[in-house]
């Protein structure tokens, strides 16, 4: 069974197709006004005579009535109701089918009742000349209406509306599809004549009263709007059943003329359509180019990206691309304003860019608008550009775009510029001063921040808590807690500011005393608290924070996300690393920071697959994401695969930083890979230009160290580092007992000595390295100096975790 339904969705927003003659440009249609009976047998006798009547007068296209197999009442739709996909069950059905084939004409089978899976539906099935079954058009529009004393009738306690337009293509032209009461709505009408629809059919039964009133006049008005061919067709009138219907079938052409119609009679009206008139009547009158869709689309739009965030803005962007030619400065501006309030600030400033191409003149509101979506990017070289718009456009005097141009360049660390601004403006606003002391505030520039807020004829919340979050960023937080304990009103930007300074300075106390100050904390301050516990070590309190969290159905951000991922990774726990990751999946969302966190926690819990799978479900991945997962391959001892991911991340283009390095090497020496860990640190040093730290020289020297090189990793510890740390000499002294060079030995332990000078187990790696060559006395020596120093061993133990 083939159907030709148009298969995508449909909407206004579609292009019009230009108007294209159909293979036959005329031809003769029928329209079949039937009487209907309560005996399905007569009823189909009666529309074959009809069809074959219509062919003998030459009719290509043959047009059946709404419920013409069955009398149009609620008592009978059910019980005449056909199975349409069981032609053995479907008499009707297979009665249009071979007329259709027997006589080489186009059917549109009026409707008939169509039970589909428990429901009843109001269907049209359209035939072609091959006896196939093209199309069926399930009645969109359900008829309920209810006029005292008239008419009650409500179609939709009986059938279920259907949900797709039905355009068909045939041998007679590009046919579109409608049932009685979908001819109300234009909508639908519009919507066929952008898909280049030649003629529209609708088989209908309008009553007495609403075909007095409305039936020609709709039918017209569909006709003359769009341009294009319409016929319907009734039922004959019976005034001896329930419904009593007006008849009057109807062909309308392109110019709202009526080219036939009958009266109220069984009959059936046959006439000519001339598809040329439809172009005729298109060319002398151009609606199609006199049509303004960005004006009709305006409101209706403005209020879906005003108020639906998300999918919903994307989807309306959608649909404002489809407007052909949009000049409307206030549908532009309103676009971009949105994109800005649901953070899409990329998009906002694509879109001013468009709006400049297309050459439609923007505002004051529009500048201010992409403005701030430079500031919040930050975009610096865009911004310079709309600021060089702002004066050929004469706009800047106009305060709320001074302000907005300031903000930017505050925002984008160009603290000079935003000052020229602010010194600029004839009247400075709170919201200008604000913006002024919070740009000098991001630089660090707190003297010129104090003193611009000293200066201040008033202040707000904003402005007192843009000192205390430059002031805690800063880590001055005895000035920061100062003006936090004046502020009248504290909200929860100065709360945030407060515990992270403290977080930062690891003051975790303090931290803990501003948040148990909050009567009513927010996501972000636990989050805050969260995150504060996490950095500064103490990582069972982060994860018994983020437990009380959601005990309190608090919303888990990203923040308190991977504050507690960062603390279970301290903890190395399996079993609390399986929980999160579960959190994660039940609804957190998977963000870069989280999955990245999610990498690092599995690595060092132990399940390289898992940090394996964590990678390759994240779309968009950067540097740590890579550095992450190489070091955990490099831990794990899958040199050979981190290496092969440092290839893939090079493709990426992607430039790798120290911590990439770092797991390089220590994957290159846990497996004695010298010439490539030496290759690497060419690599780093002389192609990338990054200056190695001592955690790269570690990770030589123990690579060099392993392969026995000892002179080499001494040679450069001497000459590139020039204050060791413990890490590195102990790297020597460990190989120095592996390979037995006591000289190299007694230098390292020696370094080792005065950096750790209370550490035994320096002691005892050197007494061993003289007692595997044999040297007694030296290593008596040595354990006689831990003796008089009063260091012990610390005894060796093993522990079993047991859960549960």
């Amino acid at each position: 069974m083939a159907s030709l339904r148009t298969t995508r969705n449909l909407t206004m927003a579609d292009a019009p197709n230009p108007f294209q003659l159909p293979n036959i440009t005329k031809f003769k249609i029928a329209l079949c006004q039937l009487s209907v009976t309560s005996d399905k047998s007569q009823n189909l006798d009666r529309a074959s005579r009809s069809i074959r009547f219509s062919v003998e007068q030459g009719a290509k296209l043959l047009v059946l009535p709404e419920m013409w197999n069955c009398p149009y009442s609620s008592d009978y739709f059910a019980k005449y109701a056909e199975d349409f996909d069981n032609r053995d069950a479907s008499p009707t059905l297979s009665m249009l089918s071979e007329a259709a084939c027997c006589h080489g004409i186009t059917i549109i089978g009026g409707s008939l009742p169509e039970w589909d899976h428990g429901r009843l539906y109001n269907t049209c099935c359209i035939f072609g000349p091959d006896g196939k079954l093209k199309a069926k058009h399930r009645k969109i529009h359900l008829f309920d209406i209810d006029i005292p004393g008239e008419i009650s009738f409500k179609e939709s306690d009986t059938f279920t509306a259907g949900d797709q337009p039905t355009i068909v293509d045939t041998e007679v032209g590009r046919i579109g599809i409608g049932i009685c009461h979908d001819i109300r709505f234009p909508e639908l009408a519009a919507l066929y004549r952008k898909r280049g629809v030649d003629i529209i059919c609708y088989p209908g039964a309008f009553n007495m009263s609403t075909g007095e009133l409305l039936w020609e006049l709709v039918q017209r008005a569909r006709a003359v709007d769009n341009q294009l061919f319409v016929a319907t067709c009734s039922p004959s009138r019976n005034s001896t059943g329930s419904y009593t219907t007006w008849g009057h079938s109807t062909l309308v052409g392109p110019s709202g003329e009526i080219i036939v119609t009958s009266g109220h009679e069984e009959t059936t009206v046959i006439a000519e359509i001339d598809y040329s008139n439809i172009q005729l009547q298109r060319k002398s009158l151009p609606l199609d180019d006199q049509k303004r869709e960005d004006i009709y689309k305006c409101i209706d739009l403005l209020k879906r990206l005003l108020q639906l965030p998300g999918d919903n803005l994307r989807y309306a962007h959608y649909l404002f691309d489809q407007i052909p030619k949009c000049r409307n400065q206030f549908l532009w501006t309103s676009l971009i304003h949105s994109h800005v309030l649901h953070d899409h600030f990329g998009q906002s400033i694509t879109l001013y860019a468009k709006m400049h191409r297309v050459g439609v003149s923007p505002s004051g509101f529009t500048f201010s608008s992409v403005l701030n979506a430079c500031a919040r990017v930050p975009a610096l070289f865009e911004g310079k550009q709309v600021h060089a718009r702002v004066v050929q456009y004469g706009f800047l005097g106009n305060k709320i775009v001074q302000t907005a141009l300031l903000h930017m360049y505050a925002k984008c660390g160009l603290v000079l510029d935003a000052r020229d601004i602010f010194d600029r403006m004839d009247d400075k606003d709170l919201v200008a001063w604000t913006a002024m002391v919070c740009g000098y505030s991001k630089m660090g520039l707190m003297g010129e921040a104090r003193w611009l807020f000293d200066n201040m004829e008033q202040r707000n919340a904003v402005s007192w808590t843009t000192m205390v979050a430059g002031y805690a960023n800063n880590g001055d937080m005895e000035t920061a807690k100062e003006l936090y304990e004046r502020m009248v009103e504290k909200d929860s930007v100065a709360w945030v500011a407060m515990i992270a300074g403290y977080g930062k300075c690891g003051n975790v106390l303090e931290a803990k005393i501003v948040f148990e100050e909050i009567q009513m904390a927010d996501a972000s301050c636990w989050a805050a608290m969260v995150a504060c516990y996490a950095q500064n070590g103490y990582a069972k309190e982060a994860i018994e924070m983020y437990k009380k969290m959601r005990e309190e159905k608090v919303r888990v951000n990203e923040v308190a996300m991977v504050g507690a991922i960062s603390a279970c990774t301290q903890l190395g726990d399996n079993e609390v690393a399986a929980t999160l990751a579960n959190h994660v999946e039940e609804g957190c969302e998977r963000t870069l920071f989280v999955s990245n966190a999610l990498i690092h926690m599995h690595s060092k819990c132990g399940d390289i697959e898992q940090a394996w799978r964590e990678f390759n479900r994240m779309s968009i991945r950067d540097v740590i994401s890579y550095s992450a997962l190489i070091a955990a391959l490099a831990d794990h001892g899958k040199a050979e695969v981190a290496m092969n991911l440092f290839s893939e991340m090079q493709k990426e283009g992607i430039r790798p930083n120290q911590v990439t390095f770092v797991g390089l090497l220590n994957a290159c020496s846990h497996v004695g890979l010298i010439e490539e860990g030496c290759q690497y640190f060419e690599l780093m040093t002389r192609v990338f230009g990054i200056e190695p730290l001592k955690e790269h020289y570690a990770c030589m020297v123990d690579l060099l160290g392993r392969a026995g090189q000892l002179e080499k990793a001494y040679n450069l510890i001497i000459y590139n580092i020039g204050a060791a740390d413990a890490k590195i000499w102990g790297s020597l002294l460990g190989a120095c007992k592996v390979h037995g060079n006591t000289k190299l030995s007694e230098i390292a332990a020696m370094h080792l000595f005065k950096i750790e000078p209370h550490d035994a187990g320096n002691y005892v790696l050197l007494a061993n390295t003289y007692a595997e060559i044999n040297k007694w006395d030296d290593a008596e020596r040595v354990r006689k100096m831990m003796s008089e120093r009063g260091m012990i061993k610390s005894p060796g133990c093993s522990w079993i975790e047991k859960l549960g």
